[in-house]
C-alpha cells in the first residue's frame, strides 16, 4: 500500500506535482543526475546487462557518523537518515567515471568502458561525497577543510582553497579531520560553485559561492553561527540543491535550510515536530520539483513549499523516489511501483480527508462510553474500509521487491538496489527484466552512456553494460610489504621496545614512507605523518595508495614541524623516519610533545644498531629539547631511547 495509511494523522505533500528532473542523456555529472537530485535519465539500458569491470576498495567506507538505523525513539524504529558517505557514489561525464573515497582520501577517474585508472588525486582527509563535473573540470570537497578544482582529463589542480578559517584538526571517529570539513560536495548553479564547511553550528559554519574558473568568492554566508542570537542550528551536510534563486542546504538529520541567493538571506529552516503533521523527516536526501522541496524521513517522503517551508498536502510511504515525465517511481522495501501522478493527486486528497476523519472518530471513541463509543468505532471502521478500497488508485503497476536501498529511472527501466542485489524492472508494466548479485548493499546508482554503475556499502563499484565484459582487468593493489629489510627491522624493534601496537602514531618527517608502511604491516596502529616537503608528501601518498594503506591506515599532511595542526594528546606513539636515515631528529621535541598522550604515550628516539647506532649521550641530547622534564620516563635499548609520558601535572585519581 502506498500513500496514506489508515492510522496516519499526518498531512503531507503529494508527489503529483513532481516534474521531470532528468539528466542529459549519456552524462550523469552530479549526484542524482541534476541539481534537483531527481535520479532520472533518458538513457536506455540494453538488457541483459553484463558486468564490465569492478573496483574493490581496501576497506569498507568509513562513515562520518554512526547510523541510527534500527534504534527505537519513543517506541518508533528509526532509519538512517544521514547517508552521504555509505558508498563511493559515482558521476559520469565524457566517457569517464569519477568518484571520491573515504578510505584512501582520494578522487579517482576511470575509463567508463574498461575501468582503467586514468588519474587519482589525493587529499588530506576523507572525500565523503561524489564530485561534480562542469566544463571540463572536477569539483569536490574533503574533510581536510578544502575545496578542490582539478582538470577532468588529467587530474591536475586548477585551484584549491581552504574553506576553514585556519588549520585546526580534531579526531572524529578515528579520523583526523579539519574542525571545518567540507561535507556538502560542490554544486554548480547558474555559473557559481556552491559549498559549505563546518559541522558544529555554534563553532562557525560557512556557505560560499565561488567562480568555478578561479575559486574566488562571489557569494557568501560567513556569519551563520552568530545569526538568531547564536541559536542557528545549521550543520551543512549532504548534497546541496538549487533551483531558480534558491539554494537548499541539507543539515544532517534535520530539515534543510533554504537561502535566497540574490538577497543573500535565509528564507527558512523549519523544525516541524516529528509528533505533528510532518512526522519523522529530515536528513541528507532531498528532491526538488514544481516549487516543492521533498525531504526523506524514516518511513516516508514529506513535501514542503520551497519558499515558505509549509507542509504540503500528501506523502509517500517510501524512502526513495525518482520522477520522470508524468510518473513517479518508488521502492518501499516490499514493492517497487509506478504511480500516475495526476490520478494519484486526486486520490490523495480523498485519502487525506478520510484519514483525518478516521483520526477524529478514533479520538472521540476513546473518550465516549457505551453505545456512543460503539457507534463511533463502527463509523471509523466503515471509513477504513472505504480508505482501503481506494488504496491502489493512481498506482499504474506494483511489483513485489524487497530492495529499497537505492533507486533510479532510466529511459526504459527502473533500477532498484538492495542487499547483495540490483534489479531492473520494465517501465511500462513492472516486469523484472534483469538482476545481478553484488557484494554488499547497493547504496548508489548511476546511469550514463548505456552503462549502469552500482556502488555498495562494502566499498565495491560495479559497472554493467549491454556488451560483453571488458577484456582489461582492473589491477589489484599490492599486498606484500614493499619496504626494505632495514625499515622492516626498524619497525620491529620500535614495536618491541615501546610495546605500542594499537592506537595512533605520529610520524615526524618522511623520506620514502617505508617506516610507516612497515609499522602498519606489523601493528594495528593508525598513522598520521607530517612532512614539510610538498614533493615528499605527494610521493608518500602515491606509495601508500598503491599498497592499499593510504587514508584509512596512513594519512600524510604537509606542515612545518612547529605548525602541526593535529589535536593535543592524541598520539600513543611518536617516531621519525627522518631520524632513521640521518640520525638527527628533524625538529625539537618541544614542537611535538603536546601531541603525546599522557599516561602512557611513548616517544621513540634512535635507530637500529645495524644502521649506525646512536650513542646514549646523543639520544639524551635530543631528549633534552623537550619541556616535559620529569613527565618523561626514559628506558634504553641498544640504539634506542624510549620516553614514556606520565600524568599531567596536578592530575589525580578518579574517585
Amino acid at each position: 500500500m502506498f500513500g496514506f495509511s489508515g492510522s496516519a494523522r499526518v498531512v503531507f505533500a503529494a508527489m503529483i506535482l513532481l516534474t521531470t528532473c532528468s539528466a542529459k542523456a549519456s552524462d550523469w555529472p552530479t549526484e542524482g543526475g541534476s541539481n534537483a537530485r531527481g535520479f532520472a535519465s533518458d538513457d536506455d539500458l540494453k538488457m541483459p546487462l553484463v558486468a564490465q569491470w569492478e573496483v574493490d576498495a581496501p576497506a569498507a567506507p568509513r562513515l562520518a557518523w554512526s547510523s541510527s538505523e534500527g534504534r527505537l525513539m519513543e517506541g518508533l524504529k528509526q532509519a538512517g537518515r544521514i547517508r552521504f558517505d555509505d558508498a563511493f557514489r559515482t558521476v559520469v561525464a565524457g566517457g569517464k567515471v569519477y568518484f571520491g573515497s573515504t578510505v584512501d582520501h582520494g578522487v579517482h577517474c576511470r575509463d567508463l568502458a574498461t575501468g582503467k585508472t586514468l588519474w587519482s588525486h589525493f587529499t588530506g582527509g576523507p572525500v565523503r561525497l561524489s564530485p561534480t563535473v562542469y566544463e571540463g573540470r572536477v569539483y569536490f570537497g574533503s574533510d581536510d577543510g578544502r575545496v578542490y578544482c582539478v582538470n577532468a582529463e588529467t587530474g591536475e589542480v586548477v585551484w584549491q582553497r581552504r574553506v576553514a578559517p585556519r588549520d585546526e584538526w580534531i579526531l572524529a571517529r578515528g579520523e583526523m579531520i579539519s574542525k571545518w570539513p567540507v561535507r556538502t560536495g560542490v554544486t554548480i548553479h547558474d555559473g557559481v560553485a556552491y559549498f559549505g564547511a563546518g559541522i558544529f553550528p555554534h563553532e562557525d559554519v560557512y556557505l560560499y559561492g565561488v567562480d568555478p574558473a578561479t575559486g574566488q568568492t562571489v557569494w557568501s554566508q560567513d556569519n551563520i553561527s552568530v545569526q538568531d542570537a547564536g541559536r542557528n542550528d545549521l550543520s551543512p551536510q549532504g548534497y546541496l540543491l538549487a533551483e531558480g534563486d534558491l539554494l537548499f542546504v541539507p543539515s544532517g538529520g534535520s530539515l534543510p535550510a533554504v537561502y535566497d541567493i540574490g538577497k543573500k538571506s535565509l528564507l527558512h529552516k523549519r523544525t516541524h515536530s516529528w509528533r505533528g503533521p510532518a512526522g519523522r523527516v529530515g536528513g541528507t536526501r532531498a528532491l526538488l520539483s514544481d516549487g516543492q522541496l521533498f525531504t526523506v524521513g524514516d518511513e516516508h517522503i514529506l513535501a514542503m513549499d520551497q519558499k515558505t517551508g509549509n507542509i504540503g498536502f500528501g506523502w509517500f510511504d517510501s524512502r526513495f523516489v525518482a520522477v520522470q515525465d508524468d510518473a513517479a517511481y518508488i521502492a518501499t522495501g516490499e514493492r517497487v511501483a509506478r504511480l500516475d501522478r495526476a490520478v494519484y493527486l486526486e486520490n490523495s486528497r480523498k485519502r487525506r480527508d478520510l484519514d483525518a476523519k478516521i483520526a477524529s472518530l478514533t479520538r472521540e471513541a476513546y473518550s465516549a462510553k457505551g453505545d456512543k463509543a460503539e457507534e463511533l468505532k463502527n463509523q471509523a471502521k466503515e471509513l477504513r474500509e472505504e480508505l482501503e478500497s481506494i488504496a491502489d488508485v493512481g498506482i499504474v503497476w506494483s511489483t513485489p521487491a524487497a530492495a529499497d536501498a537505492a533507486l533510479l529511472v532510466a529511459g526504459n527501466v527502473v533500477v532498484v538496489g538492495g542487499v547483495e542485489r540490483v534489479a531492473a524492472y520494465a517501465k511500462d508494466d513492472g516486469r523484472e527484466v534483469w538482476t545481478a548479485e553484488v557484494e554488499g548493499t547497493v547504496r548508489g546508482l548511476t546511469v550514463a552512456d548505456g552503462h549502469l554503475i552500482a556502488s555498495t556499502d562494502s566499498g565495491a563499484i560495479v559497472c554493467f553494460g549491454g556488451d560483453k565484459a571488458a577484456s582489461n582487468a582492473v589491477p589489484q593493489l599490492a599486498v606484500e610489504d614493499t619496504a626494505s629489510d632495514a625499515y622492516r627491522a626498524a619497525a620491529s624493534q620500535i614495536l618491541e621496545n615501546t610495546g605500542v601496537k594499537a592506537g595512533f602514531c605520529l610520524v615526524v618527517g618522511l623520506e620514502t614512507g617505508e617506516l610507516a608502511e612497515s609499522l602498519a604491516r606489523q601493528s594495528e596502529l593508525k598513522f598520521y605523518c607530517i612532512e614539510p616537503s610538498a614533493e615528499k608528501v605527494e610521493q608518500a601518498r602515491a606509495r601508500f595508495a598503491a599498497v592499499g594503506l593510504h587514508g584509512h591506515r596512513i594519512a600524510v599532511h604537509q606542515a612545518e614541524f612547529d605548525q602541526i595542526p593535529y589535536s593535543n594528546y592524541f598520539a600513543d606513539l611518536i617516531v621519525s623516519e627522518t631520524s632513521l636515515s640521518s640520525g638527527q631528529w628533524p625538529t625539537s621535541l618541544n614542537n611535538i610533545e603536546r601531541h603525546l598522550r599522557p599516561q602512557g604515550g611513548v616517544l621513540c628516539l634512535g635507530r637500529p644498531v645495524a644502521q649506525g647506532e646512536l650513542d646514549e649521550p646523543a639520544l639524551r641530547k635530543i631528549a633534552a629539547t623537550s619541556t616535559l622534564g620529569d613527565q618523561l620516563a626514559p628506558k634504553t635499548a641498544p640504539g634506542w631511547l624510549v620516553l614514556t609520558r606520565g600524568a599531567l601535572p596536578g592530575a589525580g585519581n578518579w574517585s
